[in-house]
C-alpha cells in the first residue's frame, strides 16, 4: 500500500502528532509505530488508525493539544518566578530586582547570612501584616504607612556592617514582592491592604512620573534615598492616583506597560 516515501511521509506524520501532544509517558509506541511503517512492516496500516492511536493515548496520559490558561499561567509562574511557593518566589525575585543596586556586597564575607536575615524578616512582617485589620477606612493608609517604615527598617538592620544598603533598596524588595503578590494573587490576604500599597519606586517609575510632571525632591539616585524624599514622592503618586480615581499600583501597572512599550 505505501511507496518508500509515503512511508515516510507517514512515520513524519506519527512524529508530529507525538510532538503535537507532548506525549511524553507513552511517547514510544508512537515512535516505534512510526518507525515500522517507516521499515515497510505494516504496509496496510491507515493514517486514520494512527490518529485514532495517537488520540486514544492522550486521553489516557491526560494530555490535551495545548495547555489552559491555569497551566500557561503556572508555567510562566515558576519560569520567572522559580518556586512552586508563589509566594516565596516573589520575594526571592524582588530582591534580583535591587541586587545589582548592591554594589561590594559580594566582597562582604557574610552577606549569605545578611540575605537570609533580611529576607525572614520581609516574610515574617508581610506575614503579620495579613493578621492586621486597619482600626477604620480612614486610618487605613496612615496605618500601612507605619508598618511599611518599621519593615523597611528591619530590613536595613539585617545589612549593618555593609554601609551601602539603604532605605530606596529595602523599599524596592518590599515593594516588588508585594506588587507581585497584587498582580498574581486572585485571593491575596493582603487584599484589604492593596489600596493603601506604595509603587516600587525605580528609574522606570521615575521616567514615567517625569511625564506627569511628578518629580522627587532629591536628586540622588533611587536606590540612595532616604526615608524623607521617599515618604514625599508617594504622597505625590497618591494624590495623582486619587485625582485619576485609581490606585497607586493600578497607576504603577499602567506606567510600566506604557514603557516597557517596544
Amino acid at each position: 500500500m505505501f511507496g518508500k516515501h509515503s512511508r515516510w511521509a507517514t512515520a513524519l506524520y506519527v512524529v508530529g502528532f507525538l510532538a503535537l501532544g507532548s506525549l511524553v509517558a507513552e511517547g514510544n509506541r508512537v515512535l516505534n509505530l512510526a518507525f515500522l511503517i517507516a521499515a515497510g512492516t505494516m504496509r496496510d496500516i491507515r493514517i486514520s488508525r494512527l490518529v485514532e492511536a495517537a488520540s486514544a493515548i492522550r486521553k489516557r496520559t491526560g494530555v490535551t493539544h495545548r495547555p489552559d490558561y491555569r497551566q500557561q499561567r503556572t508555567f510562566l509562574i515558576r519560569m520567572y518566578f522559580g518556586a512552586e511557593d508563589e509566594k516565596g518566589g516573589f520575594t526571592r525575585r524582588a530582591y534580583l530586582d535591587l541586587s545589582r543596586t548592591l554594589h561590594d556586597l559580594a566582597t562582604v564575607p557574610s552577606r549569605e547570612d545578611m540575605k537570609a536575615r533580611a529576607t525572614d524578616c520581609l516574610r515574617n512582617s508581610l506575614l503579620d501584616l495579613t493578621k492586621m485589620q486597619p482600626s477604620t477606612p480612614e486610618t487605613l493608609r496612615a496605618e500601612f504607612d507605619q508598618w511599611h517604615e518599621r519593615t523597611c527598617r528591619d530590613i536595613m538592620r539585617c545589612f549593618e556592617g555593609f554601609d551601602h544598603f539603604h532605605y530606596g533598596q529595602a523599599q524596592k524588595w518590599l515593594n516588588m514582592t508585594i506588587k507581585y503578590r497584587w498582580f498574581f494573587s486572585d485571593s491575596d490576604p493582603l487584599n484589604g491592604w492593596f489600596s493603601a500599597a506604595h509603587i516600587p519606586v525605580d528609574a522606570f517609575v521615575l521616567r514615567a512620573a517625569e511625564e506627569h510632571e511628578i518629580r522627587p525632591t532629591t536628586q540622588a539616585p533611587w536606590s540612595r534615598w532616604d526615608a524623607p524624599e521617599y515618604k514625599t514622592f508617594q504622597e505625590r503618586i497618591r494624590a495623582y492616583a486619587k485625582k485619576c480615581g485609581v490606585t497607586p499600583l493600578e497607576v504603577e501597572h499602567c506606567w510600566w506597560m506604557k514603557q516597557s512599550e517596544p
